[in-house]
């Protein structure tokens, strides 16, 4: 145990890792969505893998439904796995952001997850059907393309900081319409 504490405080003093501290602490939390969803998403699959007479169902909702078994683990896996990215991110990662944050920092947070949600569904989509990438391997595929934007859009735009004045510029107080046309007379 000593090895590993002498381990981690070298690392945690490194000027990369104080650099990235933020990014590697939001890896860790992705880390911990990806263990999730996948034990999510591969439940999922292995739930509709227990009927397999229904892939060749007369009924074409049915039908469909099992066709499409890899979107509806990918969606139910998203819902579990962004709740606790919520969490984690707010109370961990992104905490000194999170006490400073604008309203609304919940609804961007989830509107940045959605967006890179419709973009996993899009890739699920096309690594499956146009790339012929077997669904075991989506996952993985996708998490090296939506991490990255997860972050910039966490950090930039759900838990940004609330607009006030740019310091040292004195900003012009706000004119109303009619105090700009009384100026004009």
């Amino acid at each position: 145990m000593p090895m590993i504490n002498n381990w981690l405080k070298r690392i945690h003093n490194t000027r990369i890792y104080k650099k990235y501290r933020q990014f590697f602490m939001f890896c860790v939390v992705g880390a911990s969505n990806f263990l999730i969803a996948s034990v999510v998403y591969y439940t999922v699959l292995w739930l509709f893998g227990c009927f397999p007479d229904e892939k060749n169902s007369q009924d074409t909702i049915i039908a469909f439904l099992f066709r499409y078994d890899y979107q509806i683990a990918n969606v139910l896996a998203f819902i579990v796995s962004v709740l606790n990215a919520y969490i984690l991110n707010r109370v961990w990662v992104f905490r000194k952001e999170a006490k400073k944050t604008a309203k609304g920092a919940v609804l961007r947070f989830f509107a940045s997850y959605g967006f890179t949600f419709l973009l996993a569904l899009f890739l699920a989509w096309f690594w499956v059907e146009v790339a012929s990438v077997s669904k075991i391997y989506v996952p993985f595929i996708n998490v090296l393309i939506t991490t990255p934007i997860n972050f910039l859009l966490s950090k930039y735009f759900s838990f940004r900081k609330k607009k006030t004045h740019i310091d040292g510029i004195e900003l012009a107080p706000f004119e109303t319409a009619d105090q700009i046309s009384k100026e004009d007379q």
